[in-house]
């Protein structure tokens, strides 16, 4: 079973309809910042993951759904172990660092890039 790790917060239909609502040019930005965080998880996520033979690597995957979420997965049977370890094996996680680094992306690109761009229409 593939391994996957979703970062999903309480709120997020209501955050899809929040940005539907936005100016088009805040949507753009809006999904910009996703799609870039989940690119960033995805590069880490390469960085810290053990490598015997470089499957697990190769089977790293960044997935967007609907513009609004993003998911990060490993598509090899062992993924899950080698993330959560087992009775006789220590976790060696590589998908939850790298989802972390994602969400500190993504919350600094909404706080930063956000407010640029609502000055940038005018906004005080």
């Amino acid at each position: 079973m593939p391994a996957a790790l979703r970062s999903e917060w309480k709120g997020l239909k209501e955050y899809g309809e929040m940005v539907k609502r936005l100016p088009e040019e805040l949507q753009k930005e809006a999904k910009g910042i996703l799609s870039e965080g989940g690119h960033v998880g995805l590069q880490h996520s390469s960085a810290v993951v053990p490598v015997k033979t470089g499957r697990l690597r190769g089977s790293l995957r960044l997935r967007q759904e609907f513009g609004l979420r993003t998911v990060l997965s490993a598509d090899t049977p062992y993924a899950r172990f080698v993330e959560f370890g087992t009775r006789r094996m220590r976790a060696q996680a590589y998908l939850r660092p790298g989802l972390q680094r994602a969400v500190d992306y993504i919350r600094q690109g909404w706080n930063k890039r956000i407010a640029s761009t609502l000055r940038g229409m005018g906004w005080k």
